[in-house]
């Protein structure tokens, strides 16, 4: 009996022990300050701590001030139907692995228990849905967006105008949104005190406003990054310029820029269009906060929070974030082979969580061909 006790006492000890060690390595703030644990302690306690979760404490939302960078502040993505029933959902596993990355990974989920919002059109499935929310991710139903003098240079953009419904959430202060074909290698919850995501107040410069359009805000939140030049050629840090990319951006949710968009695509099929719509909605953003208007959009002051057309010089500069399609095949598409490689194992991470938690369909297979 004396040992059964003492066996108990002693694997008590080591739970705990255990547990504050993990919590400590695995918080961005703490791990910085720690010296290299040996690989094999290291990669224990890395898989030891999504199972601890339970015993870690986590912030509560409601105890914050209203100060608070992370006051009301979420994440979010979109995510629709795929083009057809033979098309293999890779957003739909983008969106999973956002979800895994942002809310269970311990080498990058939200420390300041921030939600991940997802989007999603009417003819998403419910399988889909069922396996996003198992991941935690809280799902926005929205309509359909469309503008008949919008043409999308891809079938696959036919539905991203629908993303413009961020803006009517305003029950939150501050989101950041990303693709869902987003690779996160790194902590995001600081993009939320970067000073390119503070409120900006609207010009009123006269010669801006256009009797087709509806009225601005009196201040704003539209932080990005500018489109990276020279595609995977592109310099680091990549340069600045007017045109931002629409993949990863901070708004501020508000229904009146929501009806200012609203307006500027029921005045897309007009002789004379204000942008293109190639890229549908980043053109929208672009002309609504072109530098020239009222509402300028800012640029984050860090400019590794994301990279489109990234590779590996990105990834050993310290960018956090990478947008790319890495659920196509390797070698395809110009895709850097050292950041797929990552993704592929982050897909495999979250294959494995599922399983674990008897939500998902771990390695074994798919729907649709999602997965393999």
């Amino acid at each position: 009996m004396l040992r059964t006790r003492s066996a108990a006492v002693a694997f008590t000890l080591l739970l705990v022990l255990s547990i504050s060690l993990t919590s400590s390595y695995t918080s961005p703030h703490i791990r910085t300050r720690l010296p290299s644990l040996p690989t094999s302690m290291s990669r224990t306690l890395t898989a030891l701590s999504p199972h601890l979760d339970l015993f870690r404490p986590r912030p509560d939302q409601s105890t914050l001030h209203r100060s608070s960078p992370y006051y009301r502040a979420a994440y979010a993505t979109f995510l629709s139907a795929p083009i057809s029933n033979t098309t293999d959902d890779g957003y739909l596993l983008g969106a999973l692995l956002l979800a895994y990355a942002l809310l269970h990974d311990p080498t990058t989920r939200t420390v300041h228990d921030l939600p991940l919002l997802i989007l999603t059109t009417p003819d998403v499935s419910p399988s889909h849905l069922t396996r996003l929310t198992a991941l935690g991710a809280a799902i926005i139903p929205v309509p359909h967006l469309h503008a008949p003098g919008i043409t999308p240079g891809s079938l696959r953009w036919r539905d991203v105008l629908s993303k413009l419904h961020l803006f009517n959430l305003t029950a939150y202060r501050k989101i950041c949104f990303l693709d869902a074909d987003t690779l996160v290698t790194g902590a995001l919850d600081g993009v939320f005190e970067d000073a390119g995501t503070m409120m900006q107040y609207t010009a009123e410069d006269a010669a801006q406003l256009h009797a087709d359009e509806a009225p601005l805000p009196g201040k704003y939140i539209f932080a990005a990054h500018a489109e990276a030049l020279g595609f995977y050629d592109h310099a680091i840090p990549p340069p600045p310029h007017d045109y931002l990319n629409a993949g990863f951006f901070v708004l501020g949710p508000s229904t009146t820029l929501f009806e200012y968009y609203t307006s500027l695509l029921n005045a897309s099929s007009s002789p004379t269009p204000k942008f293109s719509g190639t890229f549908p909605e980043q053109d929208l953003l672009n002309y609504a906060h072109r530098r020239s208007g009222n509402m300028p959009w800012t640029s984050f002051e860090d400019w590794r929070w994301n990279v489109n057309w990234p590779t590996r010089r990105d990834l050993e500069a310290g960018a956090r974030s990478f947008h790319a399609k890495y659920w196509e095949e390797r070698g395809t598409g110009g895709h850097d082979d050292v950041l797929w490689d990552l993704w592929n194992g982050k897909k495999r991470e979250m294959e494995d969580w599922e399983g674990s938690m008897g939500t998902g369909r771990g390695h074994g297979g798919s729907e649709h061909g999602v997965g393999t």
